[in-house]
Order: structure tokens, then C-alpha cells, then sequence
């Protein structure tokens, strides 16, 4: 009895009060003889009158109205992936079915989905903070690397924190082993969400738009004066003039008609990229000359 409460009892006597807000035992009798013999077909007439009522009672007093509240873990209202991880948990420890869990086993799962759901949620809340600033949300813009640099910054502390607060379940090792792998999930998040800022950067790869742009320019240039030293009596130049000006027409129409295309989308990140820096700008001049007239 004390290797058992050394190896069983010990560690769930220490952590119990920290896992459960309330504590309470309730007790049923004895369903009966009936129901442990091979041959019961799960009939409920074959139980026990006194164990149907105090079953009865039982499930009005755990599910009856007022009684159901959130599953709450950490002072955390459990959502479904979240539960989900817990179930896993559990279900893992009688996968074999060759004897019932300890209750060691059983503390230690549920602390490890809790370190598993502190991971996910701080990994959702990092991706969130990120997404809304350089990621795929509607006002996302181009950060500079300084900027992107410290907003990464802030929300991987912020996804720390939220992780240390809610992961305080199980031995410490299980928990760094936990920490560390977010810190991985982190790191790979980040280096996502820098590609997906420098591929907004509105001036970068300009090289590809100068060479084409440069080309229209100087179609529409040579175009113009095609147009005031071409003859117009119908003669061979004329319509040889007039073939090379429909000809530059549609080399520059065309090229500025796929530039714009192409360059949407580094126009409207120039825009908010753009944004960033008139608004304080104009801001600032308003202030001061509020101050200068007064």
C-alpha cells in the first residue's frame, strides 16, 4: 500500500486542489447481483428499484436545469477542439484494455491536453495578432522590417504569457518540453508571416515594372512625333507612318494595360504602405498649426 501511494496516490494528493474549483464524492448502492452475471442482456428491469432512484436523482442533480455549466480548466471555459485534446487523452489510456488507468496516468493525461490547449490557444492568439498586422486580414499593410521586427516581438511575448498562465498543470519537465515545442510552432509561424510581409512590399522586384514601363514611354514618345512629322497625302510614307503609329499605339496601350493588372495588388499595398506615414505627417502639421494660431 505505500509503493502504490508513493506511485499513485501521492502526485494526484498534491495536485488535485489545483485541478478542480470544487471538490465532492457521491455515492450509489449496489446495482445489483443481476447486472455482474455473463448472461445480463443490459436489461434495465433486472437492476435494483434503489439504485434506478439514486442513479435518477444523481443525473438531476449533475444535468438538471442550472446544474450545467461550461467545462472550465485553469478558470478557462473549454471550447470543442479543446475537449476534443482531452478525450484523446483520455481514450489513449484505455487503448490497450488490459487494466484500468491509474490515477496517476489519469492526472497526467488531463495535464498534458491542458499543455497541449495552452500551446494551441497561444499559438492561435500569436498567428491573430500577426495576421491582423502583415498577414491575410482585409487591412493588413507592409511593415517595415524594424516594425515587423517589433510586432512579432510583442505578440510572441503575449503568446508566451498566455501560455505560462494557463499551462500549470503536471510536472515542470512536461511543461518545458511543451514550452519548447511552441517556441518551434513560433518560430515557424514567424518565418511565414515574414515571407507573406516582403512579398507585400510594394517596391520590391521594381526592376520588373521599369523595363516595360520604360518601353510604353518611349513608344508613346516616338508615336507623338511620328504624328507631327508624317505626311498625309497618301502617299507610301503617309501609310507607312500610319502603320507604325497604330503599331506603337497598341505596344504602349497593351503594356500599360497589363502593368496596371499586374500591379494592383502593389498599388493598393502602396497605398496602405503609403497611409502609414501621411496620416502622422498630416496630423502633426495640424497640431502645429493649431499651436502657431493660437
Amino acid at each position: 500500500m505505500s509503493s502504490r501511494a508513493a506511485d499513485d496516490l501521492q502526485f494526484t494528493r498534491e495536485q488535485i486542489t489545483q485541478c478542480f474549483e470544487t471538490l465532492g464524492c457521491r455515492l450509489l448502492p449496489h446495482p445489483g447481483f443481476a447486472v455482474t452475471k455473463k448472461a445480463y442482456d443490459g436489461s434495465i428491469g433486472a437492476i435494483e428499484p434503489l439504485f434506478k432512484r439514486c442513479a435518477h436523482g444523481l443525473m438531476e442533480h449533475v444535468f438538471g436545469a442550472g446544474a450545467l455549466e461550461p467545462k472550465r480548466i485553469g478558470g478557462e471555459a473549454l471550447t470543442a477542439t479543446e475537449l476534443g485534446n482531452y478525450v484523446r487523452a483520455y481514450a489513449g489510456m484505455f487503448a490497450d484494455g488490459a487494466r484500468f488507468p491509474q490515477a496517476q496516468t489519469m492526472l497526467e493525461a488531463t495535464a498534458e491536453a491542458n499543455n497541449r490547449n495552452a500551446r494551441a490557444k497561444a499559438l492561435e492568439a500569436y498567428c491573430a495578432a500577426l495576421d491582423e498586422k502583415c498577414g491575410a486580414a482585409k487591412d493588413a499593410a507592409y511593415l517595415e522590417p524594424k516594425e515587423f521586427k517589433a510586432t512579432e516581438r510583442a505578440a510572441r511575448n503575449d503568446a508566451i504569457l498566455a501560455f505560462d498562465t494557463m499551462a500549470t498543470m503536471g510536472r515542470k519537465a512536461a511543461v518545458d518540453a511543451t514550452r519548447d515545442s511552441l517556441e518551434d510552432e513560433l518560430k515557424k509561424a514567424r518565418d511565414r508571416f515574414k515571407l507573406m510581409n516582403d512579398a507585400r512590399n510594394p517596391f520590391k522586384n521594381a526592376e520588373f515594372y521599369v523595363i516595360p514601363l520604360m518601353i510604353a514611354s518611349a513608344s508613346f514618345l516616338i508615336k507623338r512625333i511620328t504624328d507631327a512629322l508624317c505626311p498625309e497625302d497618301g502617299s507610301l510614307l503617309a501609310n507607312t507612318c500610319n502603320r507604325a503609329e497604330d503599331a506603337l499605339a497598341t505596344l504602349y496601350g497593351g503594356i500599360v494595360f497589363l502593368m496596371l493588372i499586374a500591379a494592383y495588388q502593389r498599388l493598393s499595398g502602396l497605398k496602405k504602405y503609403m497611409k502609414t506615414f501621411i496620416k502622422p505627417l498630416v496630423q502633426s502639421m495640424l497640431e502645429e498649426g493649431g499651436v502657431k494660431q493660437d
